[in-house]
């Protein structure tokens, strides 16, 4: 039987705020680790990710707790070409508020498929994903088509944008990029569009 690959686990926060009134925080420990089914057709790799948020809403406080899980495969030899799943909130959470009733957080499911540029292209990932929810208490599912593309330069700077329709924010779009060092990763993006208008992301990554 293939071995599974001793893996990797880290750790992350991010930020995002759209004025004093309202911003969310999140830490999330994740662990993946890759199954090589047959290194002539592709891999199997998968993660699992335990999420803990806090969120302020007009003075209003929550907190919730979450589980999120993926899988990924990698086609042909060099693996340009991956198709993913991932569930998200799986373990059917709920909000807890200091002034109010329990929110439940729905499951969101994301599928997709991702190239990976090689030789003169080499660096560059364009990605385009469908997202879906299993509804929340209104009992509303909403999906969303997301696409997007990033080029990393000289391993350490990763430059990135995107594009998102509909959804719970509406049609908004993305910049950004990403900044590493040895175990330790900056993330920062900007987002315009929806409900919020202009809001900043901000993230910190650790890897032990």
């Amino acid at each position: 039987l293939p071995a599974l690959s001793p893996g990797a686990a880290g750790l992350a926060w991010a930020h995002s705020s759209a004025g004093s009134a309202l911003s969310e925080n999140s830490f999330m420990a994740a662990y993946a680790a890759s199954l090589p089914v047959a290194e002539r057709v592709g891999r199997i790799s998968g993660g699992l990710a335990f999420r803990y948020g806090f969120a302020n809403y007009g003075g209003v406080h929550g907190t919730v707790a979450s589980w999120d899980a993926g899988l990924s495969y990698g086609i042909g030899r060099e693996r340009a070409l991956r198709i993913g799943f991932a569930a998200f909130a799986w373990n059917r959470p709920k909000i807890r508020w200091d002034s109010a009733a329990a929110e439940k957080v729905p499951v969101r499911f994301r599928s997709g498929v991702a190239w990976s540029g090689k030789g003169a292209l080499d660096g560059l990932v364009v990605a385009f994903d469908w997202v879906t929810s299993a509804g929340d208490d209104t009992g509303a599912a909403r999906d969303r088509f997301l696409a997007g593309a990033e080029y990393r330069i000289r391993r350490r700077f990763t430059i990135r944008a995107g594009f998102s329709d509909a959804g719970v924010s509406g049609r908004t779009v993305r910049a950004g990029f990403r900044l590493q060092a040895s175990g330790f990763a900056v993330d920062y993006a900007f987002m315009y569009g929806g409900d919020l208008g202009a809001s900043h992301l901000a993230g910190i990554e650790v890897k032990p």
